[in-house]
């Protein structure tokens, strides 16, 4: 009884990082920053409100995620990380 539940909240959670992920991209935008900038200045305000779990990405991470959604949009950003 217990794998199902685990399963479909990996999902969910897979699911929520990735609407995350587009929601810092768009404020991103926005901001009219460059990634540094927006990543010292604006970034770790940002996943506390998104992320509360502690998490914080490096910069790195922030940039490949930037890249994705930028080349594929926001729809092809989500189907291929499903």
């Amino acid at each position: 009884m217990d794998t199902p539940n685990i399963k479909i909240t990996a999902q969910y959670q897979s699911f929520t990082a990735t609407i995350d992920w587009i929601e810092i991209y768009k404020r991103f935008e926005e901001s009219k920053l460059s990634c540094y900038s927006f990543y010292k200045s604006v970034f770790p305000s940002l996943i506390k409100e998104l992320f509360p779990s502690g998490y914080m990405p490096s910069l790195s991470t922030l940039r490949l995620h930037f890249r994705k959604i930028k080349k594929d949009g926001v729809d092809g950003y989500i189907q291929s990380s499903r």
